[in-house]
């Protein structure tokens, strides 16, 4: 069940796997289904039959399972699009924290709220995948932006204190 996949948290490149496989099987395109046409003539009846078939025993032996995998995996890979926009923009404008730097492409005008920031740390526990690289990241993204506020912050207060003298 779908609560037992979220509890212990698939990496999602693996996640990613059994949903590739999953799409193969459906589509009729599996290695080995592959492998057989690769010495036969294509037939659009034959192929749209197995395709049938195969949708009809994943139904009936494992349909709530394959309905779990790619729940899972659209809420994986709408966070992971999400937080690489958000590493992408600061990595475009040579922030280290995001990992090399890409100076030299073609900056877009792109700002990072923490705000955003913080929603994907907080929503990252219920995804049921875990992408522990990119969180990580975020955590260290978010820490850096956080002093970088603080100083900010400090600087306007010193400074407003020195001219209320």
């Amino acid at each position: 069940p779908l609560e037992d996949m979220r509890r212990n948290c698939l990496k999602y490149d693996v996640l990613e796997g059994l949903k590739e496989e999953l799409d193969m099987i459906l589509n009729g395109s599996s290695a080995s289904r592959s492998e057989i046409l690769d010495r036969l003539e294509m037939n659009a009846t034959v192929d749209r039959d197995i395709r049938q078939f195969a949708n009809s025993e994943i139904e009936q032996f494992c349909g709530e399972e394959a309905r779990q995998i790619n729940s899972l995996y659209l809420t994986g890979r709408s966070w992971a699009d999400r937080a690489d926009s958000i590493i992408l923009a600061l990595r475009v404008h040579g922030n280290p924290t995001a990992g090399s730097s890409l100076i030299g492409t073609n900056k877009t005008a792109a700002m990072v709220d923490l705000k955003r920031v913080d929603d994907l740390l907080s929503e990252y526990n219920a995804l049921g995948s875990t992408m522990e690289e990119r969180r990580t990241r975020l955590s260290s993204i978010r820490e850096e932006g956080m002093s970088w506020c603080s100083n900010v912050k400090n600087i306007i207060t010193e400074g407003s204190n020195v001219l209320e003298r």
